[in-house]
């Protein structure tokens, strides 16, 4: 069964740009070999990512994700089942949405996403660069 699932975090303090790059890096590989998709965004002060896959592939991703260091305090905002893939072309994109960083903060304030919202996020957040 196919889920997403969307992630806001904080990016631990010292977290440098080249981290970031070798993140996805690192993630790509291994998305690929998972065979997960998703794309990492990087605001002032969060991480927000979604990911795409099997349960049983993704849960122990996040799982990762949450004891890794540079993230802190993971927040889960939306976890569905899906028909298909909305960032099929990419095992781990990733955009600078700086841009977003307001927005980022007011999301991970409010800890969750409402279903209907979702697909303005997504175009706003990952698929429409500023």
């Amino acid at each position: 069964m196919l889920q997403r699932l969307l992630y806001v975090s904080e990016i631990a303090p010292g977290i440098l740009p080249l981290d970031v790059q070798r993140i996805q890096w690192v993630s790509s590989i291994r998305n690929r070999r998972l065979d997960l998709t998703g794309m990492l965004a990087v605001t002032h002060r969060h991480f927000a990512q979604v990911l795409e896959g099997a349960a049983d592939r993704l849960l122990p991703v996040l799982a990762r994700i949450e004891r890794d260091g540079r993230h802190a305090r993971v927040r889960v905002l939306a976890h569905e089942t899906v028909a298909q893939r909305r960032f099929g072309q990419w095992s781990m994109g990733l955009i600078d949405r700086y841009d977003r960083s307001d927005e980022a903060e007011q999301l991970y304030q409010a800890g969750h996403v409402e279903p209907q919202s979702l697909p303005g996020l997504f175009e706003r957040f990952f698929l429409n660069p500023a």
